[in-house]
């Protein structure tokens, strides 16, 4: 990712919520089931989850500033399972990098994880995934997104959504300026007070102009320091045309620190 020094303000319209739809129906209330949305800030598309896991795995993904799109029941991997027989598997999660790689997540509760030894599926559906579906698989159970994180995701999710207004350009400037350590409720009361600043602060930390140095929720104890670079904006520009990204199988046309940092082995066709 290319930094660059930036103090010009910046602002965002607040545009209509697109759906996004899927190639797997969601269940009607079935065991497990918790239907919500997550707001894609590039697209400014709803994406719709089926699980509180997928939902949380997509705000996980959306923490991790390399991600540009996530995408959820969006592609079909075929295979044969034990009798012989030809059947599919619908990735629950793929997340596409900017620099076009594509993660793909196969969520389950932990109970089911276990039970169904994951793991061992996983190897074998990366074993038969096309490059153009994901170049990794991981799986993904609640033991791996900790609710600190995925209450910071849900937050930073919030924040880069909204416009931006003249706090940004200016901790922008005053950045560089920022010598050690500092908790952020001192740095909003340079930048006018919590009520205006915390929020561009949140901005700053997940574009990585600032790097929080505690561990847990942001809150305005968190201790944070300046980067060393003034990052980019990357949601400045709007929402961005949405490309087909999903029909990888065949399917009719969709419209329009590294996190996740999942503690299993990826794997990748051979």
């Amino acid at each position: 990712m290319t930094s660059s020094h930036t103090t010009e303000r910046t602002t965002r319209l607040i545009l209509p919520v697109l759906v996004a739809r899927v190639l797997r129906a969601i269940a009607d209330r079935s065991k497990g089931s918790e239907i919500g949305y997550v707001i894609c800030p590039r697209t400014n598309i709803a994406i719709k989850t089926e699980s509180g896991n997928e939902h949380n795995t997509v705000l996980y993904c959306y923490l991790d500033r390399a991600i540009e799109r996530v995408m959820v029941q969006s592609a079909r991997i075929f295979f044969k399972n034990a009798a012989g027989e030809r059947t599919h598997h619908t990735l629950d999660v793929r997340a596409k990098r900017f620099d076009g790689h594509i993660h793909g997540l196969l969520v389950k509760p932990d109970s089911k994880a276990v039970d169904s030894d994951l793991r061992t599926f996983t190897r074998m559906l990366a074993a038969v995934t096309p490059k153009k579906v994901a170049d990794d698989l991981n799986y993904v159970t609640e033991r791996d997104m900790p609710e600190h994180e995925i209450r910071n995701a849900a937050a930073t999710l919030s924040c880069r959504r909204e416009p931006r207004t003249e706090v940004d350009s200016l901790l922008a400037g005053i950045a560089p300026s920022i010598i050690g350590d500092v908790t952020i409720a001192e740095l909003c009361a340079v930048l006018g007070g919590g009520r205006i600043a915390f929020r561009p602060i949140m901005r700053a930390i997940f574009y990585g102009t600032l790097e929080c140095v505690t561990d847990g929720l942001i809150d305005s104890t968190s201790v944070v320091r300046f980067s060393g670079t003034v990052m980019p904006d990357l949601d400045a520009a709007g929402p961005i045309k949405v490309h087909d990204m999903n029909r990888v199988d065949g399917t009719p046309p969709q419209p329009a620190k590294q996190k996740p940092g999942f503690k299993h082995a990826s794997y990748r066709e051979s």
